[in-house]
């Protein structure tokens, strides 16, 4: 399988909750860190934790819950995202993520994040799956 995925996170997402079924469900949380090195240039004075991580996020805790599984995940494409309240050093993420298989035997996951003030961003991203080895 090689090397793990690089990530600019600086824990990994705890996942907290999965349900099976033809649509799962799974849930998770991460602490973001305020002494991570990344909010030195994001932005100066003012904090925030970056999009893109909230994406890595959602993605990470997808990856969590296939090797849960037993199963190999690829990454195929962002269908969407959209930023609807930032996230500040010391946040707790909460992920919530339903999956499904589609027709061309691609997994459809759907992403809602959120921290104490509300919800910070939902994600749309698409996978292949095969039996780890």
């Amino acid at each position: 399988m090689g090397a793990p995925d690089a990530t600019p996170l600086s824990a990994p997402p705890r996942l907290s909750a999965t349900v099976g079924g033809p649509l799962r469900e799974v849930t998770s949380t991460t602490v973001v860190d305020p002494s991570d090195r990344i909010f030195a240039g994001h932005y100066p004075n003012f904090p925030i934790f970056p999009g893109v991580c909230l994406v890595e996020s959602a993605h990470q805790s997808f990856l969590a819950a296939a090797r849960g599984d037993g199963q190999h995940a690829t990454l195929l494409g962002i269908d969407s995202v959209r930023f609807r309240g930032p996230v500040f050093p010391g946040d707790e993420v909460t992920t919530w993520i339903q999956i499904k298989a589609n027709a061309d035997l691609s997994w459809r996951c759907a992403a809602r994040l959120a921290t104490a003030r509300g919800d910070a961003a939902t994600v749309r991203l698409r996978y292949t799956l095969e039996a780890a080895t």
